[in-house]
């Protein structure tokens, strides 16, 4: 299958939370930017804070508060849902306010249009939705339940492609050397691997583990609290001849 393929990457900052609709609920908020600044219906921006309000958002540092998806424009306006709030990092570093909230900045996201090509199934799973402990350095690589649940509901997917491999690649953050973020990333890979041949009986010889390490990010944001979007699973089919 071919398409125009978007590509997503971090993007610029613009505008920021306005307020809350309903501050009892805290689960909408009114964004000081809409269609005319660029925004879409459906589109999911991050939510940052630097801790130092005598800093610019130039030098930092930014903390991630939380994922804001888009639901209703106006011009220069736009209502948008709460749909993850807070996290560790920001717990630690924004003390009693470490959620989203009025005054937060928002990141834009930017697209670029690129030339046709063959596209095959992609899916991406974060260590987060996973694994038992899902940060560096782990003292196991066990599959949490929900995350083995997961990766039988995307691997009968994958089951579908009779004649193609399915190649698994571990990455991680930036966190820690280059050469023990390989070795984390592909244990992390192999761990999924070894998990749908036993679950599903996928042919061994067509299912490939790679540990990629902290290369290709998905997110090169300075902004503390998104590093674990790089942490991640991606799944996809080569297809080679039968």
């Amino acid at each position: 299958m071919s398409r125009e393929e978007s590509l997503y990457s971090a993007g610029r900052s613009l505008g920021s939370i306005a307020y809350f609709l309903d501050p009892g609920q805290a689960k909408f908020v009114v964004l000081t930017a809409g269609y005319r600044q660029g925004l879409r219906i459906d589109w999911v921006l991050n939510s940052y804070r630097v801790p130092n309000h005598e800093m610019d958002l130039a030098t930092g540092p930014a903390v991630a508060t939380g994922r804001l998806k888009i639901r209703k424009l106006h011009a220069d306006s736009a209502i948008a849902e709460v749909i993850e709030n807070s996290n560790s990092i920001a717990r630690q570093v924004l003390g009693d306010h470490p959620g989203v909230m009025a005054g937060d900045t928002v990141a834009l996201p930017e697209f670029t249009i690129v030339s046709k090509q063959h596209v095959s199934p992609v899916a991406v799973l974060y260590y987060d939705d996973l694994f038992a402990n899902p940060g560096a350095n782990p003292d196991t690589f066990e599959l949490k339940a929900s995350g083995q649940s997961r990766l039988l509901a995307i691997g009968r997917e994958f089951l579908q492609s009779p004649n193609g491999a399915l190649m698994i690649k571990g990455y991680t953050d930036s966190t820690g050397t280059a050469a023990d973020n390989k070795v984390e990333s592909y244990q992390r890979a192999l761990t999924v691997r070894q998990f749908l041949v036993n679950a599903l009986q996928f042919d061994e010889r067509r299912v490939i583990a790679l540990g990629l390490g902290e290369i290709h990010p998905l997110n090169n944001s300075k902004i503390t609290g998104l590093e674990k979007y790089n942490r991640r699973i991606e799944m996809k089919i080569v297809h080679v001849e039968p």
